[in-house]
């Protein structure tokens, strides 16, 4: 919208005390914009993010197995305001499995 970004609008316009952003890690990456930009710009703006992980040819990929640095991500937890973390893979072939490996993925996780 006239160069600017529907989320950057959202947040520029609204009032951070009553418009909260769920933020998803995997698209933010492959839009190429920086997520440590965002929770420095809008600290606390965050509560819910969606996990999920991008293959090196920029597929999705269970959490764990891909490309994204999320222990860096998380350890900006507090910045951005994370409080809730959805793991998820949305074009699956096995549901269950994919829950499975990404549960693992990011039980593994240190930050």
């Amino acid at each position: 919208m006239d160069g600017i970004l529907p989320i950057d609008l959202l947040l520029a316009e609204t009032d951070p005390s009553l418009v909260q952003i769920e933020l998803d890690l995997y698209w933010i990456t492959v839009a190429g914009a920086d997520p440590f930009a965002y929770f420095e710009n809008h600290p606390g703006r965050f509560p819910l993010c969606h996990v999920k992980d991008m293959a090196e040819d920029g597929a999705m990929a269970d959490v764990g197995s891909g490309t994204i640095d999320f222990a860096s991500l998380f350890a900006a937890s507090e910045q951005a305001g994370f409080r809730h973390y959805y793991v998820e893979r949305d074009d699956a072939a096995d549901t269950l499995a994919s829950a499975a490996n990404g549960f693992a993925g990011v039980s593994s996780i240190e930050f």
